[in-house]
């Protein structure tokens, strides 16, 4: 009777080995990792709207600069045509070669600011936001 427990044990411990190697292979495989994730693109794209407000232009960041702009003349087309022209060297330069769109969405009901080729055409598009006065921009950039 001693005899036969053991043989089922040892017989039982055999049978795991196969499955043990399985797992062991299992975990060991890589998966591809894109470093160009989407966690990765929305972050970039909140950092270029905290360069775009922190970019000095005289004495008020460049986003501050457009909304004073943009109060000014009443948020017409010559204030967004001003706006543009405040934010376009900054996001130029952040975003040469990729595709992205800034808009304005409280007070300008989703106006486009300044853009930059084809979002439809991206693979990845992340979107970051930001508030500064009484206006909301969004910024879409695509990879």
């Amino acid at each position: 009777m001693d005899q036969k427990g053991f043989i089922f044990t040892f017989d039982a411990l055999i049978a795991l080995i196969p499955l043990f190697l399985v797992m062991v292979l299992i975990s060991s495989l890589h998966l591809p990792f894109e470093p160009h994730s989407q966690v990765v693109i929305s972050q970039n794209a909140n950092d270029y709207l905290d360069i775009l407000a922190s970019s000095q232009i005289k004495d008020r960041g460049v986003m501050e600069s457009m909304v004073l702009v943009l109060n000014t003349n009443q948020n017409n087309k010559t204030g967004i045509k001003e706006a543009q022209e405040l934010a376009k060297p900054v996001m130029d330069k952040l975003l040469s070669g990729k595709t992205y769109q800034l808009i304005e969405t409280s007070q300008l009901n989703g106006t486009i600011i300044i853009s930059q080729g084809d979002l439809k055409s991206s693979s990845n598009v992340a979107t970051a936001t930001r508030s500064c006065g009484n206006y909301t921009f969004i910024l879409y950039v695509g990879e």
